[in-house]
C-alpha cells in the first residue's frame, strides 16, 4: 500500500508538470492516435519473507509532437493505469487478508489447543502430585509394617523357645510323682503313692460295689431276724429292698 501511494504521488506531480508545461509552451503535442502504444515496464521490488511483492507501473509518458495538446488523453491513461494499480492492490490485499485470516484461524486453533493441553497438563500434574504423596505414605507404611513383622518374628521365636522349655519341664515333672501334704496325711505309709489315677478310680468303684453288697447283706439279715422274732406275723416282702424306706410298720 505504501508503494501504491508513492506511485500515485509521482503520477500527480507529473500531471501537474505537464499541465504547467502545456500552458507555458506553444509546442504542439501529437495526438495519442499517432503515437505508438505506450510501453509499460514492470519492476519488482524485493521484500522480506513476510512481505508481498508489489508491482510498480510507471505512468505513461505522452510524446510531444506537432499536432495539438493531448492532456485529456494523458489523464485518461493515468486514470486507467491507476485503476489497474488499484485493482492489483485490491487483489493483493484480498490475498493477504485471506492468508492472514487463515493464519489467524490457525493461530486461534493453536491457542485453544494449547489452552486445552495446558488444562490437561495441570490435571495430570495434580494427579501426579497426589499419587506421589500417596506412594510416599504407602512406602512409609510398608516400612513400618516390615519393622513390626521383624519384631513379631523375633517374639514368635522367643515364645517357641519358651514353649519348648516348658514342655521339657512338664515332661520331667510328669515322670516324678508329686505327693502333696494332704496325701501324706491320708496315706502316711505311702501305700497309694505310686498308684496311677486309673488305679485309684478303679479302687473307688470297687469300694462302692463292696458297700452295696454289705448294705444288701445287712438288709437281708434284718429281715431274717424279724421273721424269727415274729413267726405269727405275715411280712409283706413285695417290692421291698435295701433302698426303700419303711414307715408305720
Amino acid at each position: 500500500m505504501k508503494n501504491a501511494q508513492v506511485t500515485l504521488q509521482k503520477l500527480q506531480s507529473e500531471k501537474k508538470k505537464r499541465e504547467a508545461g502545456g500552458a507555458a509552451s506553444s509546442i504542439p503535442i501529437a495526438s495519442a492516435q499517432s503515437s505508438p502504444s505506450p510501453s509499460i515496464e514492470v519492476m519488482g521490488e524485493k521484500r522480506g519473507p513476510g512481505e508481498v511483492l508489489v508491482e510498480q507501473r510507471p505512468p505513461k509518458s505522452a510524446r510531444v509532437e506537432g499536432g495539438g495538446c493531448t492532456t485529456l488523453e494523458s489523464i485518461r491513461n493515468v486514470v486507467a493505469e491507476s485503476s489497474v494499480t488499484v485493482f492489483k492492490l485490491l487483489e493483493i490485499a484480498t490475498f493477504v487478508n485471506g492468508r492472514e485470516c487463515k493464519y489467524l484461524k490457525e493461530m486461534d486453533e493453536a491457542r485453544a489447543h494449547a489452552k486445552d493441553f495446558g488444562e490437561r497438563l495441570t490435571v495430570v500434574e495434580n494427579d501426579l502430585c497426589s499419587q506421589t504423596k500417596a506412594y510416599a505414605a504407602a512406602e512409609e507404611k510398608v516400612t513400618k509394617l516390615e519393622k513390626e513383622l521383624k519384631e513379631a518374628k523375633k517374639e514368635e521365636k522367643k515364645l517357641k523357645e519358651k514353649a519348648v522349655d516348658l514342655e521339657e519341664k512338664l515332661a520331667s515333672l510328669s515322670l516324678i510323682p508329686v505327693v502333696e501334704k494332704e496325701e501324706k496325711k491320708l496315706d502316711p505309709e505311702g501305700t497309694y503313692a505310686n498308684s496311677s489315677r486309673a488305679d485309684l478310680i478303679a479302687k473307688i468303684y470297687q469300694i462302692g460295689d463292696l458297700q452295696l453288697e454289705v448294705a444288701s447283706s445287712s438288709f437281708r439279715n434284718a429281715l431274717a431276724q424279724l421273721q424269727v422274732l415274729n413267726p405269727d406275723v405275715q411280712l409283706v416282702m413285695e417290692g421291698m429292698d435295701e433302698f426303700k424306706e419303711v414307715r408305720d410298720g
